[in-house]
């Protein structure tokens, strides 16, 4: 009887161990954007992979219970047309984030295949017009950057 316990003990050290090693092997490496351009070297490597330039802006807007932060982002090709759009839901209120979220969502429709210097003043996306005005403000900054 004393045989077993030991060998139960002993078994129980020895799952517990391998537990522990394979855990800690096994810790998912986190992938951000820095990670990657650290492992493909200079920065000009991670350009040619990514043949699309990023601009981007952070705006504000007055709302009728203050203001509200917002952020837009477009990925263009070489050729100057956006192949990517994206809206950073920052409003501080339920309602504006709400209506950022709903502009987030149908603004790659409006803009996506369209040449960048082309774009102005687009119409209420997503029934979300202080947003959209947003965006139209941030046009020419977001033009500037190419």
């Amino acid at each position: 009887m004393a045989f077993n316990k030991k060998a139960l003990v002993i078994g129980i050290i020895i799952i517990v161990a391998i537990v522990t090693v394979v855990r800690f092997l096994m810790k998912p490496v986190p992938m951000t954007k820095e990670s990657v351009i650290v492992s493909l070297g200079e920065k000009k490597d991670v350009v040619d992979i990514h043949a699309d330039r990023i601009v981007m802006v952070e705006a504000r807007y007055k709302t009728p219970v203050g203001s509200d932060p917002v952020s837009f982002s477009l990925s263009v090709g070489k050729d100057g047309v956006v192949t990517k759009a994206e809206t950073g839901i920052l409003g501080k209120n339920s309602t504006s984030i709400q209506k950022q979220q709903s502009f987030a969502t149908a603004l790659p429709t409006v803009v996506v295949g369209k040449k960048l210097s082309d774009l102005s003043d687009i119409d209420r996306i997503g029934g979300a017009s202080l947003t959209t005005n947003a965006f139209n403000v941030s046009l020419e900054k977001l033009k500037s950057q190419l």
